[in-house]
């Protein structure tokens, strides 16, 4: 008899020795889980203010700079990835995309009765609340609209094009490779003051320059009508040659789309 209830007593120490760390382990890991979880959370509210910035400013007509209800595709650059949509939000022409930082963007707008426009936005540099402002500019597809050139710059009284201008030049190409029926002239324009027959010819030459780039990007010659102006048509006439440079310009008309 008192050998049975020793062995009853011993089963039973061996095995609350067995549960306890069992127990103790069971609890270690469910505490273990709840501190994972919230440390996760806290770590994902950090990543996700660490790596994304937003886009935000206003799309707008090229000449009149009323707004235009342009809708916005972006994707990550080089290989795709981080693809969105969105639209202009409101009648004020303003949007706002969601980006990572430290890549750069292909920015594509579209809107009914604008030439399609794609943009590059570098998000390496946001501003300290991490935005990024920028506005976009449409020009509308109606034959006889014109685009002026603003960011083409010629060498002071010479054709060659300054490798600054390359980017609107090219930007140039691809709304004429996504309007392939796109017809366009080149119109050069120097300031009026010096002798108008070298005006004329600086005029004439730089519009050829223009199109020997497009060409170069593949466009085809006969999608490109030449006029020159040369200092016939100046957009100021102020006497101070600051002011008087918008005069030297080259602009593009639409002559069928």
């Amino acid at each position: 008899m008192k050998r049975i209830l020793l062995e009853t007593i011993t089963r039973q120490f061996q095995r609350k020795i067995t549960i306890a760390p069992i127990l103790l382990f069971s609890l270690f890991l469910l505490s273990t889980a709840s501190l994972t979880a919230s440390d996760l959370h806290k770590n994902d509210s950090k990543f996700l203010t660490d790596t994304l910035i937003s886009l935000v400013g206003k799309v707008l007509d090229e000449q009149t700079r009323e707004p235009v209800q342009a809708q916005l595709r972006f994707h990550r650059l080089p290989h795709g990835g981080n693809v969105g949509v969105s639209k202009v939000k409101n009648q004020e022409g303003d949007y706002k995309l969601t980006l990572m930082k430290s890549y750069q963007y292909t920015i594509t707008l579209t809107a009914e009765g604008y030439i399609s426009k794609k943009e590059i936005v570098d998000t390496h540099d946001p501003d300290e609340l991490d935005n990024i402002a920028r506005d976009f500019f449409m020009v509308p597809t109606g034959i006889g609209q014109t685009l002026r050139l603003k960011s083409l710059i010629f060498e002071q009284s010479k054709t060659k094009i300054t490798p600054g201008s390359y980017t609107e030049l090219n930007e140039l190409v691809e709304i004429m490779k996504k309007n392939p029926r796109m017809v366009i002239q080149l119109e050069g324009h120097t300031d009026y003051k010096g002798p108008a027959s070298l005006n004329m010819k600086l005029s004439q030459s730089r519009v050829e320059a223009v199109k020997d780039y497009l060409m170069l990007k593949g466009i085809k010659s006969k999608k490109i009508k030449l006029k020159a102006f040369g200092g016939s048509k100046p957009i100021s006439r102020d006497t101070d040659d600051e002011k008087r440079s918008v005069n030297r310009r080259v602009e593009v008309r639409i002559l069928d789309i």
